[in-house]
């Protein structure tokens, strides 16, 4: 059973009831209410703070997110993400969001404590703050392990399929069968090392190598799979074939057109990114040049041909900036090249 709390901006946030169930435990587990209510109260708002990290950039594509805190942590719903791009930095922020406060909260706590003498002493304002510390900080760095259904079991998911050019469904099953074992390996060091809390470790990290073990019987994590549009590959080839033969109407035309397309992956956005910024600048459109320049990968010649459109423009300082923020990318004939051009 879930109700609605209240909305950060247009994020709907609502709570289980098996959130509330959680805190009567701490309550009884620990022997003092109020003490146990604190620590649950600590706990929820981190986990909030790291679902609106993810609901927040949600927002910011137009995927109309709404958040659910629950037991064992919280869950972020929104509409399908345009590309795994927007999905791995949806994913992304609700972790490094959660650990950026904690570290905020962390340091200004000390200088608070130092400030008012005895506040530490106050045992529901430190149980508050140490719950708070402890999901935002240890949690926030679980979090990110390569352990599906966690956020870094979702990135890992990705990184394969991008980064090592894995199947779908084989990185499916990478993903999982590597979960089952760190998440049974977390237990045991949870168990060696720190003892307490051992049912609660038992039934999460038993939920997530139950999770792990479902998927790999159903052959799929139910992740989102975006196969790569056989058109706009063809579409690519002839705009390479078009800018080869130095037909930069036509070769812009056509890499507009595989903007359109669905479900292109962000390495062939990259290259069409840069044939339409070497295009429009190489046809005279220096202004829309320079606008895709920006989205292109910062290469050699995309460097090259965004200064010399900037300095053509009779925008100087922007072409200086440029050259100076991707001086690296630039052998140094090249270099020392655009150095004079700018400066004449």
């Amino acid at each position: 059973m879930n109700f609605y709390v209240f909305s950060v901006g247009r994020i709907p946030v609502h709570l289980s009831i098996w959130a509330l169930l959680l805190i009567g435990w701490l309550a009884f587990r620990l022997g003092d209410p109020i003490v146990g209510a604190m620590i649950g109260v600590g706990a929820i708002a981190s986990i909030l703070v790291h679902e609106l990290g993810h609901a927040v950039v949600a927002a910011r594509y137009g995927l109309q997110p709404e958040v659910l805190i629950h037991a064992l942590g919280g869950l972020t719903r929104h509409t399908r993400a345009e590309s795994d791009r927007q999905d791995a930095i949806i994913i992304a922020a609700g972790p490094l969001i959660q650990l950026a406060v904690g570290a905020v909260v962390l340091v200004a706590s000390f200088f608070v404590f130092a400030a008012i003498p005895g506040l530490a002493e106050n045992l529901y304002l430190t149980s508050i703050l140490y719950a708070f510390l402890y999901v935002s900080l240890f949690w926030g760095v679980i979090n990110l392990a390569p352990m599906w259904p966690m956020d870094g079991g979702k990135l890992f998911r990705l990184g394969l399929i991008h980064l090592l050019s894995v199947r779908p469904l084989l990185a499916d099953r990478i993903t999982h069968i590597t979960g089952i074992v760190l998440s049974v390996a977390a237990f045991l060091l949870f168990w060696l090392l720190i003892g307490g809390f051992v049912l609660l470790a038992l039934i999460i990290f038993g939920m997530i190598t139950y999770q792990n073990v479902m998927a790999l019987r159903s052959g799929s994590s139910g992740e989102p799979v975006r196969p790569t549009s056989k058109h706009a590959r063809a579409l690519l080839n002839e705009a390479r074939e078009a800018f080869g033969e130095r037909n930069w109407a036509e070769a812009a035309r056509l890499g507009h057109q595989i903007r359109a397309e669905p479900n292109v992956p962000d390495r062939m956005l990259s290259e069409v990114f840069e044939v339409i910024a070497l295009s429009h600048i190489f046809n005279g459109d220096l202004e829309e040049g320079v606008r895709f320049a920006k989205r292109a990968p910062p290469t050699p010649r995309v460097i090259e041909a965004w200064v010399r459109a900037h300095h053509e423009l009779g925008e100087r300082s922007t072409a200086r900036s440029v050259l100076d923020r991707h001086a690296d990318a630039l052998d140094e004939e090249l270099r020392s090249e655009l150095e004079q051009l700018i400066t004449r």
